[in-house]
């Protein structure tokens, strides 16, 4: 038997077999006191601990496995369905994101480029300034031939 998660459903049954309401439950859990009301919904949450669930049990009278749905249900499924074509998921948000990101990638195709021409340019330079190293140009003031 693998367990799924606890059922809020099960709970209920739970009380109503022990002839409890769920204030009875919260008033048996939290004691009575104004500083220890709460609520059913946040009692039974997902990520429950181990003591908080034994002293559920011991309140209400129940085994542990009562209160847990399991693959062996009839309408629980292992994992959510999920609805859509595969990866296409239609959010504003993703959409928003997918459309600043191609923006982003525009402009940095465009700095490459003006990078590269800036990198041919001063390769340029480079060689002219190379050629009148070693007096191979035809440039400058003394272009005379002796």
């Amino acid at each position: 038997m693998k367990y799924v998660r606890l059922s809020k459903e099960k709970v209920l049954a739970a009380l109503k077999s022990a002839n409890m309401t769920t204030r009875e439950l919260m008033t048996a859990y939290y004691g009575h006191g104004p500083k220890t009301k709460g609520y059913f919904d946040d009692l039974i949450r997902s990520n429950i601990g181990t003591e908080k669930l034994c002293k559920i049990c011991n309140i209400i009278g129940c085994r542990m496995d009562d209160l847990f749905e399991t693959e062996g249900d009839v309408n629980v499924e292992a994992s959510p369905s999920i609805l859509g074509n595969h990866n296409n998921v239609n959010s504003t948000v993703i959409n928003h994101d997918v459309d600043s990101l191609r923006s982003e990638n525009a402009a940095l195709r465009q700095l490459i480029e003006e990078k590269d021409k800036r990198i041919k340019d001063l390769q340029n330079s480079l060689n002219v300034v190379i050629a009148l190293a070693q007096g191979k140009t035809d440039l400058g003031q003394n272009n005379e031939k002796k």
